[in-house]
């Protein structure tokens, strides 16, 4: 997208397998100011930035810095935790941002232009319905992954643990991380959701509490 735009543009993720440090940012941040000195304006995207330690009070020394000096440099900060995003925007960052939400793609789009199988569209669904009933209840929404061994979700609700793995059915998949998880972490509950499972129409109609309470 950027390239389309045909501007000056940085980019970098602070999706790394240890959280960088607050400096991270200002790197990143100087290394656009750097081509912005070409005279053109800049757009400067940093992404996962809410799994850097106190983000927020960074991005906004430095923004302030760029507006004292009539900076053109333009920022995108991208999130897959809109939980973790708004808690710095409203604390250090108010009246600084504009919230530009992005929806989901459907099986076909998510085909056509990543090659996804129908497993992969699968957990999206389920992540996103779980998503939606996470930020509604205050429940924290992760993904588990240990060497080979992942878990499509958790779900944690103080101490409370669930894990969900997702299987349409369509290939034989074995379930070695959901085993994986039970024995590291004894969460309260595992589902599978689709195949051998709650059917899938079942469970995106189900409120995420109902999970932590059933027997």
């Amino acid at each position: 997208m950027l390239q389309e735009l045909q501007v000056q543009s940085h980019y970098n993720t602070a999706d790394l397998p240890s959280p960088p440090s607050p400096l991270w940012i200002q790197t990143e941040w100087e290394r656009a100011r750097l081509l912005e000195k070409k005279g053109k304006p800049v757009i400067l995207v940093l992404d996962e930035v809410q799994k850097i330690y106190r983000w927020s009070e960074m991005v906004k020394r430095l923004w302030d810095e760029d507006r004292a000096r009539r900076s053109r440099l333009r920022v995108v900060l991208l999130s897959s935790s809109s939980l973790l995003i708004q808690k710095g925007l409203t604390e250090s960052l108010a009246g600084r941002f504009e919230i530009l939400r992005c929806f989901h793609w459907d099986y076909q789009e998510c085909a056509q232009c990543f090659g996804w199988s129908l497993d992969q569209y699968l957990e999206c669904a389920v992540g996103a319905h779980l998503f939606n009933e996470a930020s509604s209840h205050g429940l924290g929404l992760f993904y588990w992954r240990e060497g080979n061994d992942e878990v499509d979700c958790v779900l944690q609700k103080g101490k409370k643990l669930i894990a969900i793995e997702v299987k349409s059915g369509r290939k034989k998949t074995w379930l070695s991380g959901l085993a994986e998880f039970e024995r590291r972490y004894h969460p309260d509950h595992s589902f599978i959701v689709g195949s051998s499972g709650i059917p899938l129409k079942e469970f995106l109609a189900l409120d995420a509490l109902s999970l932590f309470d059933h027997r």
